[in-house]
């Protein structure tokens, strides 16, 4: 999710523009933000429609709320914030549960897994991943979530409180007790903390 200083740039230039009404800018945000907001809304659910779906809800919801928008400064953490609560509230619709408790622990948040790769070589290897994926599905969908988004992703403590809507000191607990029920669940497997770290970096690729 990264991006180079000079595309950060353009997308605040646009971001001025569009809250000014400017069509062609707004349509340039979108275009630059799409494949980042639709990655990471999939995790939330499997339905491409859906999802984009959302996205839409989102854009329209923007342009409707434009002249509020002017002092955003962290665009695309703003929007994947923005898509994050759109998505939860139309799971919440559908599924007829309260948003807030929803937001808790109640939403599925998947990561998608290699089957193979040429970085799995040896029986080792392929025995520490497999414990790895048992151990990842034994966390919660909040503690996948932050794990993808600190580690796999690699934002900072500050841009993830901000997307996932909590302070940067909740943010470091529960990074902290997502990585301990990480390590506890994967017993036979020695240099427990280097894997893991190989381990995301190479989900880094898949998702």
């Amino acid at each position: 999710m990264k991006q180079i200083a000079s595309t950060d740039l353009t997308l605040q230039e646009n971001w001025v523009s569009f809250t000014k009404g400017d069509q062609k800018a707004f349509t340039a945000i979108y275009h630059a933000c799409f494949k980042d907001l639709f990655r990471y809304g999939m995790h939330f659910h499997p339905d491409k429609s859906l999802i984009k779906e959302c996205i839409q809800d989102l854009f329209v919801k923007l342009w409707n709320n434009r002249l509020q928008l002017l002092k955003v400064e962290q665009i695309r953490y703003y929007l994947l914030k923005s898509l994050r609560n759109t998505i939860l509230t139309k799971l919440s619709a559908l599924t007829r549960s309260n948003f807030y408790e929803l937001d808790e622990e109640r939403y599925d948040f998947e990561i998608s897994y290699p089957q193979e790769h040429h970085l799995i070589a040896t029986e080792d290897q392929a025995e520490s991943y497999r414990q790895f994926r048992v151990a990842m599905n034994k966390l919660t969908s909040r503690q996948r979530e932050i794990i993808y988004l600190r580690y796999i992703k690699g934002l900072e403590y500050d841009e993830v409180a901000a997307i996932m809507d909590i302070t940067v000191k909740a943010a470091y607990k529960l990074v902290a007790r997502s990585l301990d029920t990480l390590k506890q669940n994967m017993p036979h497997s020695s240099h427990a903390w280097p894997q893991l770290f190989g381990l995301f970096s190479l989900l880094s690729l898949f998702n």
